[in-house]
């Protein structure tokens, strides 16, 4: 049978893969079957391997899957990760429907899905029955009728849609977003299946210390009389943080405060401007109480109950359009969210180390990168010139707008530098500033025409790209990634404002994605055949658990794939450090 397919694929340019396998992890799971779909001169045929009937046929296709031949997946990221780790080999070149699909309706909401059967609905405008029971049932054969005919169907339907999704990416001037997307999928494999190792003593210790936090701040809670059912008397209970109507009723009642939700914006403004400091200090606790239980089920409880794999290490995630900017995203669990400035995301970044003793962590990241490609983009010459020569841009700003020399320029005059230069380039206006800096809106408001006035190329790189947005009804990065902003033009002056600080957003937030995807992307290859391993992509920064006698080598190969993974009129500037932990190395 084997002999038969090699016969026949051996003519054709292109074919379509799946596998199903026993589970979602490639670290403690098996690959059940291959499935291949291959034209054929009497249509399609489709051929299933069971590879756990027959252990030695998994090995036998190794050379297949580097083969010449075209192979479409969905979802090609998934398979390719079992095939990597209990094959060792990767499927090249591919296509992926599911990653096609995501590109050319990036931004167009809920209503685009992007599982196979949306797309055979909307490209074929056919219906696709997706039997669940039947996708979790492959743990072993012998197989069903209704088995084999769901993976011919994931295999027939690849095969259908990619040639209109291949015409719509050239439509719409994005095969180089799919060429970028799909060059980076095995860089996400390798963080996948290398995971993050975990120091189980720091583990147990931040547990503790959150816990015990919580503890004492359940303490401040309000006690509420429960009413006992039956026979069974009243208890006393705190409040429930987590009780939206418990919590409003409470305000009410004992201050006649009436919340609209129990959001944590929401309880951060009551706190900020009620006159009543219990009520404030209440929602301040409230608060507080709901980003420790957070952290100590997503970071601590579920690390080890739910995302730890049998090689002890944690094995995220990661979805390479995670976001409409095109940012990588993460989950299960998501460590890009860890918060680097508190004191519980410090503690929580302590727990994450090298894996072995002769290892360490090195952390690179890009320096003010938004700023600088916004810079460049706008061809402010004070921004560029800044750069250039090396100056803190934050100061460099403040010298500018205040008025002072650059050795002048105190550490007020930089805050409030630093907060106009990222937040006038989102839109912020003189009422969001004032909160930010804590000043009366008339200062904030004259710090922003300063500001203007000394950086007019950036005002005008604002008003142009919200121009181009409403001329064309999306916006663009320097790659060329495109967001659909339908509501540039709305009547509603709310939604409108939204869209438009969006149009000034993508092109800087999905042009610092593009750039990052390749310095990643770079680094991966610049590691192959090293000992030190890519292991993490937080945002601006790549993470490296490096072996020691190659640790030189690895940061200098960070700096050098970063600093030229775009060439722009500013320099990118990469921080890179190293430690025992992911604290210590960022």
């Amino acid at each position: 049978m084997l002999d038969a397919f090699h016969e026949q694929v051996a003519g054709v340019p292109a074919v379509t893969f799946d596998l199903e396998t026993t589970g979602l992890s490639p670290i403690d799971h098996q690959i059940s079957l291959i499935g291949l779909g291959v034209p054929a001169t009497s249509g399609f045929q489709c051929w299933i391997f069971d590879v756990q009937a027959e252990t030695k046929l998994a090995e036998e296709f190794k050379d297949f899957w580097q083969g010449k031949q075209l192979k479409i997946g969905h979802n090609v990221k998934f398979d390719a990760g079992f095939l990597k780790q209990h094959i060792g080999s990767q499927p090249y070149p591919n296509f992926d429907t599911m990653l096609a699909s995501q590109i050319i309706h990036n931004g167009r909401g809920s209503n685009y899905g992007h599982k196979l059967e949306d797309l055979v609905q909307r490209e074929l405008k056919q219906t696709m029955i997706k039997d669940k029971r039947i996708q979790q049932s492959f743990k072993g054969g012998p197989y069903s009728k209704e088995q084999l005919q769901y993976l011919a169907d994931d295999l027939v339907a690849p095969w259908l849609v990619s040639p209109k999704l291949v015409e719509q990416l050239q439509n719409e001037e994005l095969d180089w977003v799919n060429v970028l997307e799909l060059a980076a999928l095995p860089a996400l494999q390798e963080m996948e299946l290398t995971g993050f190792a975990i120091d189980d003593e720091s583990r147990v210790a931040l547990q503790q210390s959150l816990e015990q936090q919580l503890e004492e701040l359940t303490a401040q809670l309000p006690q509420l009389e429960k009413s006992g059912k039956g026979k069974k008397p009243a208890t006393v209970e705190p409040l429930n943080i987590n009780s939206h109507p418990q919590i409003k009723e409470y305000f009410q009642k004992t201050w006649r405060i009436n919340l609209p939700d129990t959001k944590e914006e929401t309880l951060v403004e009551l706190a900020r401007t009620t006159g009543k400091p219990e009520a404030a200090a209440l929602a301040q606790t409230i608060t507080q109480c709901r980003h420790l239980h957070k952290r100590l089920n997503t970071y601590v409880n579920h690390l080890q109950d739910k995302h730890r794999r049998s090689d002890g290490r944690v094995h995220g995630q990661f979805n390479p359009l995670g976001t409409v900017s095109g940012r990588i995203s993460a989950s299960n669990p998501n460590l890009q969210n860890i918060p680097i400035r508190t004191p519980q995301g410090r503690e929580i970044r302590k727990a994450f180390v090298p894996s072995s003793a002769d290892r360490v962590l090195v952390a690179a990241d890009y320096s003010q990168v938004e700023l600088r490609i916004a810079a460049a983009m706008s061809g402010e010459r004070g921004l560029i010139e800044a750069f250039q020569q090396g100056e803190d841009i934050h100061s460099a700003t403040a010298a500018k707008v205040f008025g002072v020399g650059l050795d002048e320029v105190t550490r007020d005059q930089r805050s409030q530098a630093k907060a106009v230069n990222f937040g006038i380039l989102y839109g912020q206006g003189a009422f969001g500033l004032a909160e930010t800096l804590g000043v009366p809106r008339r200062e904030a408001k004259g710090i922003i025409e300063a500001y203007h006035a000394q950086f007019s190329g950036l005002q005008a790189f604002t008003q142009d790209c919200v121009a181009k947005a409403r001329e064309k009804g999306q916006a663009t990065t320097l790659m060329g990634r495109h967001r659909p902003l339908p509501d540039i033009s709305s009547n509603n002056a709310v939604v409108r404002a939204f869209a438009e600080r969006n149009a000034v957003n993508t092109p800087i937030q999905g042009s610092a994605a593009d750039i990052i995807k390749v310095a990643m992307i770079d680094v991966a290859k610049a590691l192959d055949g090293m000992d030190s391993k890519l292991i993490m992509q937080v945002h601006d920064e790549l993470v490296v658990d490096a072996a020691v006698h190659e640790l030189d080598k690895v940061k200098q190969l960070l700096v050098t794939c970063m600093e030229q993974a775009a060439k722009l009129e500013v320099p990118l500037e990469v921080e890179v450090s190293h430690g025992q932990t992911w604290l210590e190395a960022h």
